[in-house]
């Protein structure tokens, strides 16, 4: 996918990638190990195994308390290279969830209960 085409797509990031950055920029103060980490956590957890069905994921698993996030303003939800359980409202449309809090849906529910209380 080109850059045009990326940016339509997705206009939040409409920047160069992470290499393109990492040359022009250097890799100083980025933590390589902890950034790969993230990527594979945003990635559904396999350990080997066939990837899990789409029902098995955790937005099916908290279909209620999605919709109801939905129904009062929630359209995006960003997952960030944070450890534990972490949930904030960081727009009127935004939810930012660390990968933990969003592979979980029992924590995932808890995150997306509190934009509807918020709300």
């Amino acid at each position: 996918m080109g850059d045009s085409a990326r940016r339509r797509r997705s206009p939040a990031c409409p920047g160069p990638g992470w290499r393109r950055l990492a040359a022009e920029y250097g890799w100083e103060g980025i933590d390589g190990d902890a950034y790969r980490d993230w990527q594979g956590q945003r990635r559904p957890q396999t350990h080997g195994q066939p990837p899990r069905k789409a029902a098995d994921s955790p937005e099916p698993q908290s279909l209620p308390a999605l919709v109801a996030a939905w129904r009062n303003g929630l359209d995006t939800v960003v997952v960030l290279p944070y450890a534990g359980f972490f949930a904030r409202r960081i727009t009127n449309r935004h939810l930012a969830a660390s990968a933990e809090t969003r592979n979980a849906p029992a924590s995932y529910t808890q995150a997306l209960d509190s934009w509807t209380r918020l709300s």
